[in-house]
């Protein structure tokens, strides 16, 4: 059944064996007609996979299938982000924005996206958003670092 595929896929992905488990997502989406969560997981596993085309797939998808779903729209962000589709990243992490407007990941992801488009002075707000809620971790050292904060 579809949840049986899932319940495998989850244990493979804790287990570490990340293709098997988009193989067991892949089998449970193929038995229903919309599922997020598994196709947010999907998504996830294949951006661990360095399969970032087909990621992005799986997390439009899954926002497509749930429009309220703010960590699809994150994951999304970032993995535009990653192969340069800035427009599109900072779209995705606007739209998880009004969806949870406190969302730290969703502030990095815009402040990424608003740098890379040379939006800085929109990028900065956001950078200090993020580094309101985590001002110690790499992630903020890389922020103050492209912005100069």
């Amino acid at each position: 059944t579809p949840d049986e595929w899932f319940e495998r896929a989850v244990a493979l992905e804790d287990a570490g064996r990340l293709q098997d488990a988009a193989d067991a997502y892949r089998r449970c989406l193929k038995r229903v007609e919309v599922d997020p969560e598994a196709a947010f997981n999907l998504g996830n596993v294949l951006l661990s996979l360095n399969q970032v085309d087909e990621a992005i797939d799986w997390l439009r998808r899954a926002t497509e299938w749930d429009v309220e779903y703010a960590e699809a729209w994150v994951n999304l962000a970032g993995a535009c982000g990653d192969t340069g589709r800035w427009e599109e990243a900072a779209h995705a992490a606007r739209r998880a924005l009004q969806i949870a407007p406190g969302y730290t990941d969703a502030h990095y992801n815009l402040a990424l996206a608003l740098h890379a488009l040379d939006r800085i002075r929109e990028a900065k707000l956001h950078a200090r958003a993020y580094l309101l809620q985590d001002p110690r971790s790499q992630w903020a050292d890389l922020l103050r670092s492209r912005l100069g904060l």
